[in-house]
């Protein structure tokens, strides 16, 4: 007897021991700025609809967010009948209205703040206390509307200040997205919190072919830094959902906590270098042809630049507003091995102004460009770059100098220009009392970087090989938004 006793409690502790934790449910309900939205709605996205990427698997998000809805409406329609089905015990559910609620002009979805809203927002938190759920509140978030002297301004009246009523009253945790919100509209002001709105030129989206300017709904990147303020809340007001927020790669830091990033989105439009008379050769300069696509598709508003596969060979390129410069696989892009190609223009060498040979690739002041691509991009480094002696062998050093070029017997220079710049401390940085014409004389030493972007917002470089760059390979300096992968 004692023996089956403890074969069964043996297996009720086997049981326990690999039964799964329960799943933590986070059900949510509001309007559009929360909501799930369709594929075909890209890229339009809820804070609700990204809000999982920062919790670990521990926790199950139930966005039942709908377009368009008030406190009112969202009862009327049966969502919240079919929310409430689905609630159990202990599972979170964060309410967020408001935008809907102050149309007064909609007698399906007008809810007065003081009257009609509130006591609809006490019904639905009663409601969902009577099961054994946990409510929680959020205030409804900023739309993006700065007036001219750059100040953003309020639309939402008193709608969060009755939602911060009613969880100081009946002891509800709150989530201030109103004042989240604000505070990271006013971050970015006026111009960079477009990036956090659905505000596209036309002919990218097949949803929006004349473009959209719209400054309530997200961006996906709008979308995750809301989110990340919800997170963010939970933190401050040690809320016990704090404790499934997932760690980023940093252990020192969680999900949210990392910086997110916005990335370009290009016409649908297709330049292909070729119908520009550029050809595949390993001795034709094709500057004036690529150069040619890329202006011309920036005059049309953008879009994708295309080299396709062959061996390209160019002079420096300046890419413009709205440009993807695309790699076909199997494209290489050559860059031209003779340094009388390469101007000299002002710029920065480390940290300083200084007079340098122009980039192979560059952009100043220009937004939405990229570089993609499984191509290759080779940058002529060699032609420029000096060699010391102890780097090589003695075979190689000879074969070396047998190539050309000029040494000190310690150093190979590429030509007597690069020996006396390197030799000269004034040739590093824009010097006074130093023309133009001494710098043209040192030309060979002054290196440029591959990808030079300055001040630059929405930069993209992806997929594509760099080969054998004069100097620094990837330069973006003072740009905003800048993903490399």
């Amino acid at each position: 007897m004692s023996k089956t006793v403890y074969i069964v409690f043996s297996s009720i502790l086997l049981i326990a021991w690999i039964q799964p934790n329960p799943k933590v449910r986070v059900f949510m309900m509001g309007d559009s700025t929360m909501a799930n939205k369709k594929a075909s709605d890209a890229p339009e996205t809820g804070w609700g609809q990204v809000f999982d990427e920062y919790f670990t698997n521990q926790v199950e998000i139930h966005n039942h967010a709908v377009n368009g809805r008030s406190t009112k409406s969202f009862r009327d329609r049966g969502h919240w009948k079919e929310l409430k089905n689905q609630l159990k015990k202990d599972d979170y559910v964060i309410l967020q209205f408001g935008h809907n609620d102050a149309k007064e002009d909609d007698t399906t979805r007008y809810a007065p703040a003081k009257s009609a809203y509130k006591q609809n927002l006490i019904n639905y938190i009663n409601e969902i206390k009577e099961i054994g759920a946990i409510p929680i509140l959020a205030t409804p978030v900023y739309r993006r509307n700065f007036d001219s002297s750059g100040k953003l301004v309020d639309g939402h009246g008193d709608y969060p200040s009755v939602v911060r009523e009613i969880a100081k009253s009946m002891h509800i945790d709150l989530l201030d997205m109103h004042q989240a919100s604000q505070k990271i509209l006013e971050e970015h002001g006026p111009e960079l919190s477009k990036h956090l709105f659905m505000q596209f030129k036309g002919n990218i989206f097949d949803k929006f072919p004349d473009g959209v300017n719209d400054n309530t709904h997200f961006s996906p990147y709008g979308a995750r830094c809301i989110a990340a303020a919800a997170a963010q809340e939970l933190m401050n007001q040690k809320h016990p959902l704090r404790n499934f927020l997932k760690k980023s790669f940093n252990s020192n830091k969680y999900a949210f906590e990392l910086p997110n990033v916005a990335t370009p989105y290009f016409r649908c439009d297709t330049f292909d270098i070729q119908k520009y008379g550029a050809i595949s050769s390993a001795v034709i300069n094709n500057t004036k042809s690529i150069q040619s696509a890329i202006d011309n598709a920036a005059n049309l508003g953008g879009g994708v630049v295309l080299i396709p596969t062959g061996f390209w060979i160019s002079g420096p390129l300046v890419l413009k507003d709205g440009i993807n410069l695309h790699l076909a696989d199997g494209a290489m892009l050559q860059f031209s091995t003779d340094r009388d190609d390469y101007p000299i223009v002002e710029t920065t060498w480390e940290g300083q102004d200084a007079y340098r040979c122009q980039a192979p690739i560059s952009a100043k002041n220009c937004t939405n460009i990229a570089i993609t691509g499984n191509g290759t991009i080779d940058g002529a480094g060699h032609v420029w770059k000096s060699v010391k002696k102890d780097k090589l062998t003695e075979g190689e050093w000879k074969r070396l100098i047998k190539s050309g070029g000029v040494n000190d017997g310690k150093t190979w220079y590429p030509s007597e220009a690069s020996k006396v710049g390197w030799e000269s401390d004034w040739a590093k940085k824009i010097t006074s009392g130093k023309s133009l014409e001494d710098y043209k004389a040192v030309r060979d030493f002054l290196r440029p970087n591959m990808i030079s972007f300055i001040s630059c917002d929405l930069v993209l470089i992806e997929g594509v090989t760099l080969l054998n760059s004069p100097a620094w390979t990837i330069h973006p300096l003072m740009c905003n938004h800048t993903t490399v992968s």
